[in-house]
């Protein structure tokens, strides 16, 4: 479905928007250190890893590492979504709306920059859900939770509902 959605991503992976000339170049130039430095009054922790990641490697290279990063971000999203919803088919739809929204150009599809956008939605619902028994998938759900949490400014919306589901559930993943 996203190569269905955003084919020139896959066909010509390039960088997009801040992916190279900020995320890419900060990696390079400041290392590790760039991991937590805020852009737009906010951390974007998922962009930034990746563009760590990709700056050990051949810069050639950056903008396929970046899309498959966002592949797999995307599909930890769909199948962390698809998981945490009691019932199997409301998981599923859940799973594939996160890639339906009516987008002309597909822009916030396959690309690092804009991957808070499928992050977000399944970081609400994963905070609305109640906790998983199996262990795997506590410690799956509070990796999610802070990597979503730590990329966008929707942490800050989401803090209601976080406090919300302390006092009800009396946890945040991993009790």
């Amino acid at each position: 479905l996203l190569a269905f959605r955003a084919p020139d991503a896959f066909l010509t992976p390039q960088f997009w928007a801040e992916d190279g000339s900020l995320l890419w170049l900060d990696a390079y130039r400041a290392g590790v250190h760039a991991i937590f430095k805020p852009y737009a009054g906010y951390l974007n922790l998922a962009p930034r890893l990746i563009a760590q990641i990709a700056s050990w490697f051949n810069p050639a290279a950056a903008p396929s590492i970046y899309l498959y990063a966002a592949v797999l971000l995307t599909a930890w999203s769909a199948a962390t979504v698809a998981a945490v919803v009691p019932n199997p088919w409301m998981g599923l739809c859940f799973a594939v709306a996160l890639l339906l929204p009516p987008i002309p150009d597909g822009e916030i599809l396959a690309n690092t920059t804009n991957i808070q956008w499928i992050l977000a939605p399944t970081f609400v619902i994963l905070l609305l859900t109640p906790p998983p028994r199996n262990r795997f998938a506590r410690i799956s759900n509070a990796l999610f939770a802070i990597v979503a949490g730590l990329s966008g400014p929707f942490s800050i919306f989401a803090m209601p509902i976080a406090i919300w589901r302390l006092r009800y559930y009396r946890d945040i993943f991993l009790t």
